[in-house]
C-alpha cells in the first residue's frame, strides 16, 4: 500500500466463472474489470469492488456462477475515496473532501449480487 495512505479496509476481490450443467467451465470472467467504488455519505454507500458480468448468446446456457479468489488476486492492493469527515464536539461534519483510502484484497467479505435479464451488452 502506498505510504500517506493512513485509512485502509479489506475487500474481497473475487474471479469469476461460469459452468454449464455438467460442470464445464462457459467462460472465465476477467477480475481486471473490477472497479473500485467510492463511499458516499447521501446515498449511504461503503466503499467496494464492482464489475458487471453479461449474459450473451454465447454464455446464456450457464447454470452456475462461480467466486473464487487467487494468490495474485490477493496481492494488488487497490485505491477508492471515502467522504472526508471534520471532527466536532457529539460528532462530525462532512468536510466535501473525499478521502484516499486502501483496499485491502482479502479471501473473504461480503457480496451483493442483482440480476437483470433485460440490460447488457449486445451479443458478441
Amino acid at each position: 500500500m502506498p505510504s500517506g495512505i493512513p485509512y485502509r479496509f479489506r475487500v474481497f476481490a473475487p474471479a469469476a466463472m461460469l459452468l454449464d450443467s455438467s460442470c464445464n467451465v462457459i467462460e472465465t470472467i476477467d477480475p481486471q474489470g473490477l472497479r473500485p467504488m467510492p463511499a458516499s455519505i447521501m446515498p449511504p454507500r461503503a466503499a467496494s469492488l464492482d464489475q458487471s458480468i453479461y449474459i450473451s448468446a454465447r454464455n446464456a446456457h450457464a447454470q452456475y456462477l462461480v467466486l473464487y479468489t487467487t494468490d495474485s488476486l490477493l496481492e494488488h492492493a487497490r485505491l477508492t475515496s471515502v467522504p472526508g469527515i471534520f471532527l466536532i464536539p457529539g460528532g462530525a461534519l462532512p468536510s466535501g473532501i473525499p478521502r484516499l483510502t486502501g483496499m485491502e484484497p482479502w479471501p473473504t467479505g461480503k457480496i451483493d449480487i442483482s440480476l437483470d435479464a433485460g440490460k447488457g451488452k449486445q451479443d458478441d
